[in-house]
């Protein structure tokens, strides 16, 4: 169902809400994000140069409501001027969760973009949305549940990496891109026994597209291969790669093809770590 949002402009504050939370006490708290990032009961997850994300519980009139408040920081003048033509990183946050949702596919509910503009240049952007109860990265849910005894929990193991492969051959058949497919922007919860729930977050970089070409497949999965791949046995590697070609409807492939396949991966593989280690040499 898509989310339906109210656009409110006041100064140099430029607001998009989801219309479920259009609540006065917390349209006044969002009036400035950075006092929520610099209370002192908020929870500061990331603080790095170009974003900063924290957590909050705040006590509304309706009731306690748990959020994760994100600041998207621009420093060079040209990045300013760019931005005079092209909307900030929290209105793609905004705008990616609200595609991801109508397309069927599991992320944070969003509750505001906000920008701040001075004579139409941005100064800073902030992308507000509930929390995830009971969700984890997808890559410590695994080192908890599978590392240290890979043995224990077999079918548990098993759904875990067929779930993983239905959600990247769903994402790819249909329209949907996320630039940036990595265990750390993959949640996942637990729904009865040995059943997973998938959640995708970093929404700025999710987009829809004609088709996801075949080098955009290659890359996502490149992506999951350098992150939680590595903690993960050839087994089931090999079992992912299996149930995702056939999410995905490219069952009738022969072995050379899938062969070819896998080393484009391994490929994308190696050229992002050889990256990851020019960037972070030490």
């Amino acid at each position: 169902m898509p989310i339906k949002d109210k656009y409110l402009k006041s100064n140099s504050l430029r607001t998009w809400i989801n219309q479920r939370y259009r609540e006065e006490d917390l349209l006044k708290l969002l009036a400035d994000p950075d006092n929520l990032l610099n209370a002192p009961d908020c929870q500061i997850i990331k603080n790095q140069r170009k974003v900063k994300i924290g957590r909050i519980i705040l006590n509304l009139e309706s009731g306690p409501l748990d959020i994760y408040v994100k600041r998207y920081n621009i420093f060079s003048w040209r990045s300013k001027l760019e931005y005079i033509f092209r909307r900030s990183k929290a209105f793609k946050a905004w705008r990616g969760a609200k595609l991801l949702l109508q397309h069927g596919f599991n992320t944070a509910d969003p509750i505001a973009a906000i920008e701040f503009r001075r004579f139409g240049i941005l100064e800073k952007s902030f992308f507000i949305s509930q929390t995830i109860p009971q969700a984890e990265i997808s890559v410590f849910y695994y080192k908890r549940n599978f590392l240290p005894n890979p043995s224990i929990k077999s079918s548990a193991h098993r759904n875990f990496i067929r779930g993983l492969a239905k959600l990247f051959g769903t994402i790819h058949k249909g329209r949907m891109y996320h630039q940036d497919l990595k265990d750390y922007n993959i949640l996942v919860s637990e729904q009865g026994q040995d059943s997973h729930i998938w959640w995708l977050i970093d929404t700025e970089c999710v987009s829809t597209v004609s088709q996801i070409s075949y080098r955009r497949k290659v890359k996502n999965l490149g992506q999951l291969n350098r992150s939680l791949g590595k903690l993960v046995s050839n087994r089931w590697r090999m079992a992912f790669f299996l149930e995702y070609l056939k999410h995905l409807g490219w069952n009738d492939l022969n072995r050379q093809e899938k062969r070819s396949f896998i080393r484009e991966i391994l490929e994308e593989t190696r050229y992002r770590d050889n990256i990851a280690r020019r960037n972070n040499p030490l």
